[in-house]
């Protein structure tokens, strides 16, 4: 993983070089979560319910394409 920094996508990890990390999703699926909880405090459902649509939907991709039953 080298030089890879909290802000950079990382690729050719792993043996041989071949792997990704998948860091970056599971960052992006926390985000619209913790969102969420903001958006209700201020009473805003319809942000609510989108931010956890979209962590679904992240989670979900993450899921089929970034496990491999094993890593």
């Amino acid at each position: 993983m080298g030089l890879g920094d909290w802000n950079v996508g990382m690729d050719r990890v792993g043996i041989q070089g071949r792997g990704e990390s998948v860091w970056r999703g599971f960052f992006l699926c926390e985000v619209p979560m913790r969102f969420s909880e903001v958006a209700r405090l201020k009473g805003d459902l319809a942000f609510v319910e989108r931010c956890q649509r979209e962590a679904s939907r992240l989670r979900q991709n993450l899921d089929a394409y970034g496990w491999n039953g094993g890593w």
